[in-house]
């Protein structure tokens, strides 16, 4: 995504509580007066799992500078799910990558459970719009590679990775190479992938583009939204 110079109208879109009631959340969905939030109980932590102060990213282009995120704050806290809404080009997918660690903000800080992030890490995984699938691997090796960085024993990698495979319907795929998968079954593969990794932040960019209405109704779906422990931030 290539952000685009605008006014704060097109800056990525917050619910201004977005702990407020799913009722709620739902009308302002259907009237496009905020962004879709599904609120979860809290943890009994009140430190933010996620906390954004003053975050700016600015890139310099022909001799100028092109702002692309100007001064957000933000606090996500354990069990909450956070969808971040606007135009194409507002800078959603950058503030996913900054979350990450991809990139570091022009000003002010990222936190993780009250941790300034310095880079990317294994607590925080991001599902990216292109997949980032790795072809030479199988199924079932893409699957495992979040657990093999975190250190998983073998067995423990074969166990998690037959169960969200057949979380997300693709047991009979775990031999298989993402060529040989339509684009939805990748979409799923990189799902179970970042789900096995069970991750304090877990985050999504348009993660559920390639699927049709009926597999958004997986249980895969169900079991993002069940954790009251992990962040959730979608853009």
């Amino acid at each position: 995504m290539t952000p685009n110079l605008h006014n704060a109208a097109s800056q990525p879109s917050f619910a201004g509580e977005h702990r407020s009631t799913t009722r709620a959340s739902a009308a302002r969905w259907k009237t496009g007066a905020g962004p879709a939030v599904l609120p979860l109980p809290h943890a009994a932590s009140e430190t933010p799992k996620v906390s954004l102060q003053g975050i700016s990213l600015s890139y310099k282009t022909n001799g100028s500078r092109l702002l692309a995120i100007d001064n957000i704050d933000l606090k996500v806290r354990a069990g909450e799910f956070l969808c971040i809404v606007g135009p194409s080009g507002c800078g959603k997918s950058t503030l996913l990558h900054l979350i990450a660690g991809l990139h570091k903000p022009t000003s002010g800080h990222v936190l993780i459970d009250d941790k300034v992030v310095e880079g990317t890490g294994t607590d925080r995984i991001l599902i990216f719009q292109e997949l980032g699938l790795f072809p030479w691997l199988t199924v079932g090796q893409n699957v495992e590679f979040g657990m093999k960085m975190k250190g998983l024993s073998t067995a423990e990698r074969e166990e998690k990775t037959r169960y969200y495979l057949r979380l997300v319907h693709l047991s009979q795929f775990k031999d298989s190479y993402t060529h040989q998968l339509s684009g939805g079954m990748r979409q799923r593969v990189a799902l179970a992938r970042a789900l096995a990794t069970e991750p304090d932040v877990l985050l999504m960019d348009e993660p559920f583009a390639a699927l049709d209405a009926q597999t958004r109704d997986l249980s895969c779906v169900v079991h993002i939204s069940s954790r009251s422990d992990q962040a959730r931030i979608s853009g």
